[in-house]
């Protein structure tokens, strides 16, 4: 199939799903500012365009048809080999488009409720990989899986899985099959595209990507020093490109902190502690540079006192431990303890609302949260209660949290049914990526499993046993 004919039948398919009427599409006018005049394609009311992957895109083909829609708004979101290839400049004779990217503050959750539908031209395997894999450590990823979740229109007429001239093997191409009819049970419309037409894609390639490799060796010759991620980056992409999404490496690509006191969260939340026993804490943060204390809410105006002029945080809990209260009452509750000395918020998510499916009511619970602390400059960590949680609901609120403004997302509060698990760890990091941080939380009472939690992907531990963990002694059992 020839990239034209399939750019066109993504623009009619698309406008098919939105309700409209669609005929053949006009002929391709060069680029302009706005919709042709001639445009026959009809029109919808905004849409969100997908650009995955780099290889067999006729970029200049799909930006003409992607101008003839006579859409309010074109929202755009890229991949960052996509952009790096690309870059921006090619929608520059588009109307009406909005640039969506990873550094930016934004709702991903109102993003799909804006939009009529979400158009993939190409999907890449990586792509495709992580979406059935649940992972949204990026944007596109988490654009595509909510839409997903929330039952938007997602359509792709073209997959870009395997390279051309392809010949795979049996099992292979039940691999790819399986992979394409595990999209469709999501909920994803291929639009005709199969195991035998996955890899036909255009011969034509973009310039290749400025890396250079600084280790020649051969295989035979490989001194396996693990560090392929950091001097082979050009064959590392290529893996990556082909669908692998884990790449192994060894220190100094990953080194356990010597620091590990600057990692944790000294923490003292039961409801019998009493002032002598916050004192305690305030002064063990001191002498051991833990990241933070963590105490209850009555008790931050004490801590904040004790720790003036020091750099240990104060660090507090919202809606704590059932996460059941009304968000007007987690709003009230930061800004009291932002005002009387808290640097950290540990928020509790409504985990009876993300059970029920009400995404948006999650979100917002979570940002008007987020915006309270971003407004004074406070960090914001949110806890999931994974125990409570399917590995669906816990990336569903990793993704929440993260579109909402969170700094963190935490596992537990320490006084729900389970704590941290390595498993849990990794699932959250792959989902949030490497911009937001992963607390875990529950049940972590050496040195051994704090060193576990932060190879899995934690950059903070919340623990009451924090001395014994960094003089590496046992505290023996306990839930935080």
């Amino acid at each position: 199939m020839d990239l034209s004919r399939l750019i066109e039948e993504a623009v009619n398919n698309a406008l098919k799903h939105s309700g409209y009427n669609t005929g053949p599409v006009a002929q391709a006018a060069p680029v302009q500012s706005a919709c042709s005049a001639t445009c026959t394609t009809g029109s919808f009311g905004s849409g969100l365009f997908v650009f995955c992957g780099a290889h067999g895109v006729n970029i200049q083909e799909l930006v003409q048809k992607m101008n003839m829609c006579n859409s309010a708004t074109k929202y755009v979101a890229m991949t960052k080999s996509f952009e790096k290839i690309y870059g921006r400049n090619v929608f520059s004779g588009i109307s009406g488009v909005t640039f969506l990217n990873d550094q930016d503050y934004y709702s991903v959750l109102d993003i799909i409720n804006k939009v009529d539908l979400v158009e993939i031209p190409v999907l890449s395997l990586n792509t495709a990989s992580k979406i059935v894999g649940l992972i949204s450590d990026n944007l596109v990823c988490n654009l595509i899986l909510t839409a997903l979740f929330m039952g938007k229109t997602v359509n792709s007429t073209n997959a870009y899985l395997l390279p051309p001239q392809a010949t795979p093997g049996q099992g292979l191409n039940n691999e790819v099959s399986g992979l394409l009819n595990k999209l469709r049970s999501f909920g994803l419309n291929l639009n005709g595209v199969s195991a035998e037409t996955s890899y036909s894609a255009p011969t034509s390639y973009p310039p290749a990507v400025p890396y250079q490799n600084s280790c020649s060796l051969d295989s035979a010759d490989c001194l396996a020093c693990g560090q392929c991620v950091a001097k082979r980056p050009v064959d590392v992409k290529d893996l990556v490109d082909s669908g692998v999404v884990r790449v192994g490496a060894s220190a100094p690509a990953l080194e356990i902190p010597a620091e590990l006191a600057k990692y944790i969260d000294h923490t003292l939340l039961k409801p019998e502690s009493t002032e002598e026993q916050i004192i305690e804490i305030c002064k063990d943060a001191r002498e051991y540079s833990f990241a933070s204390v963590c105490v209850n809410p009555g008790y931050v105006k004490l801590a904040a006192e004790l720790l003036k002029g020091c750099p240990v945080k104060v660090c507090t809990v919202i809606g704590f431990p059932l996460g059941a209260t009304t968000t007007e009452t987690k709003v009230f509750e930061t800004e009291n303890a932002i005002r009387k000395g808290a640097d950290e918020i540990d928020m509790v998510i409504n985990v009876g609302l993300l059970k029920s499916r009400n995404y948006m009511a999650v979100e917002r619970d979570i940002r008007c949260v987020a915006d309270m602390c971003i407004k004074y400059g406070k960090i914001l960590k949110v806890i999931l209660e994974t125990s409570l949680l399917s590995d669906e609901e816990k990336v569903m609120a990793c993704s929440l949290a993260k579109s909402a403004g969170a700094h963190y997302v935490k596992t537990a509060t320490g006084f729900g049914p389970g704590g941290a698990t390595k498993d849990d760890i990794e699932l959250m990091r792959k989902t949030v990526g490497e911009n937001i941080g992963v607390k875990a939380s529950g049940g972590i009472r050496d040195t051994a499993k704090a060193f576990e939690m932060i190879k899995a992907g934690a950059t903070r531990i919340g623990a009451s046993a924090s001395i014994a963990i960094v003089k590496g002694e046992d505290a023996g059992a306990g839930k935080y």
